[in-house]
This record gives C-alpha cells, sequence and structure tokens, in this order.
C-alpha cells in the first residue's frame, strides 16, 4: 500500500491547510432526558463540540456541516435513532 503525502505549498514551508467538514452528533438517553423540549445536557454538549473544533490548533479549517441530535433516545440500538442514522446517510453521500 503506497503513502500519501499531504501537498507542500509553494514556498516550502510545509503542507498546506486542509478543510475538514464535521458532523456533530449529539444524544441524550431517556433516563437522563428532562422533560419538555430540548434537554439542557443536549444544549451543553453543543456547545462542548463546537467549542472543541474552534479550539483545534493543528493547522487545518473545521466546518460544522450538520448536527445531528437524538434527544431521548438510548444508544443501546440504532432503533428511533434518526439523528444517527441521518448523520450515516451524509458520511456516506
Amino acid at each position: 500500500m503506497g503513502r500519501k503525502r499531504r501537498v507542500q505549498n509553494s514556498a516550502g514551508a510545509g503542507p498546506l491547510p486542509r478543510t475538514w467538514r464535521v458532523g456533530l452528533y449529539i444524544r441524550l438517553s431517556r433516563e437522563d432526558a428532562h422533560s419538555g423540549g430540548e434537554s439542557e445536557s443536549v444544549a451543553n454538549q453543543r456547545a462542548i463540540l463546537l467549542e472543541h473544533i474552534a479550539n483545534l490548533k493543528d493547522g487545518d479549517a473545521y466546518i460544522a456541516a450538520g448536527e445531528y441530535v437524538d434527544d431521548g433516545v438510548s444508544g443501546a440500538t440504532d432503533d428511533g435513532r434518526e439523528g444517527f442514522l441521518a448523520l450515516l446517510e451524509d458520511i456516506r453521500r
């Protein structure tokens, strides 16, 4: 298997930055869900994910290309995890 290398910039100063499209997957199980509306934990997870990608300092750019939320759904199965299934479908495309 051949190795892949990153394209060097014209000044030869190292690899060119890449842009990554990132899907944010957020889930909260039924056991932890609050009644009515989006849970506080989902909002916290969103903030943590956005902060994480904003603070990546590897020279590449990260774009939150989509958000996939399963609020109040168990992670033990794919059943009812519409957000997760949508993320997988977008990855395939």
